[in-house]
């Protein structure tokens, strides 16, 4: 059995939870026996789906000892998680991967994986019998965003100062600098033949503020399933985005973006995308004056990009069952 514990909602948000997914369909799609243990702060979304799945308080290392057997492999990806919790579930199983993004621990035994562009650069230090992964090899994607349909026909050639013809704007599930409504009135005024898609998320407080940003060529969605944020992602060749998660999946979809810095261990994002050769992406800050910046001369600045193929899901997977030695 491999036991998939995260935890979702609450502060904590749901991006532990879509990136164990991910791995679970991996698990499956090989009939591999998987099941998720989640601690969950509020009701999960319908993308769980009919996955096999087991709520629970497991930060509870009583109960936590009832849900482990020795035969077992397992997969944390915790923001919460003590210590103790990772050292039991290391001594218990056959092997075990530790989700991490910051060097959050001091891990026991088994391997750590930093799922990020910027991962493989992380200083994680030497300790005897954990191995260490990370970087772009490892980026886990939502499984919607792994289907063939994210590579995009070949564009028709367009003049070289072309304008984007279809802009989304998206800054994460709550917006809390409020960026979308600024930026977007901006985008309205100098690409006024532009469509734009604005996705919200549920914790966007100031949708009336945004609305009255729009333009006749704009259209809001809000809280999108993964297969709609794709298909979005597909249609729109330059996007705005908070600089979180979502710009794996512009990379996948190969759509050109700007991103914006809403919170500090973001940086390491953009400096993964430099160290792929990406330089030319002009990253901003959530401090960021929109009609102080000359948008058609960093939008024309920023090439098209070809859509990136990741296999972190299947990487991962590989290195819990097979071991390190691959």
């Amino acid at each position: 059995m491999i036991c998939i514990f995260t935890e979702a909602g609450g502060s904590s948000g749901f991006g532990h939870l879509t990136r164990c997914l991910s791995l679970y369909d991996e698990c499956v799609s090989r009939g591999l026996e998987a099941k998720l243990i989640i601690n969950a702060f509020s009701e999960l979304p319908d993308s769980i789906g009919e996955r096999v799945v087991h709520l629970c308080d497991w930060l509870d290392l009583t109960f936590l000892q009832g849900l482990i057997n020795s035969g077992d492999y397992a997969i944390i990806d915790s923001y919460l998680a003590p210590n103790e919790a990772y050292d039991l579930i290391s001594r218990t199983c056959v092997n075990a991967v530790f989700i991490d993004d910051y060097i959050r621990l001091s891990y026991p035994k088994g391997v750590v994986v930093s799922p990020s562009l910027y991962g493989d650069r992380l200083p994680y230090p030497k300790t005897p019998g954990v191995c260490f992964f990370g970087g772009p090899d490892y980026i886990i994607l939502r499984s919607e965003f792994l289907e063939p349909v994210c590579i995009k026909p070949e564009p028709t050639i367009k003049p070289a100062n072309s304008e984007p013809s279809h802009f989304l704007i998206t800054m994460g599930g709550t917006d809390i600098f409020k960026l979308t409504a600024p930026v977007l009135s901006v985008i309205c005024k100098e690409f006024p033949d532009s469509k734009k898609s604005v996705v919200l998320g549920s914790g966007t407080f100031d949708k009336n503020v945004i609305s009255e940003a729009a333009d006749k060529s704009t259209e809001f969605f809000v809280s999108l399933d993964a297969k709609k944020m794709r298909d979005i992602m597909i249609q729109a060749d330059f996007a705005i985005t908070a600089a979180g998660q979502t710009i794996h999946e512009l990379l996948r979809c190969g759509v050109s973006m700007i991103p914006i810095l809403v919170a500090d261990n973001q940086r390491l994002n953009i400096r993964g995308l430099e160290n792929l050769g990406f330089s030319h992406i002009n990253a901003l800050d959530k401090t960021l004056d929109p009609d102080a910046i000359n948008w058609k001369s960093l939008v024309a600045k920023t090439p098209r990009l070809a859509p990136m193929t990741f296999e972190g899901h299947r990487n991962i997977i590989d290195i819990l069952i097979k071991g390190t030695k691959l």
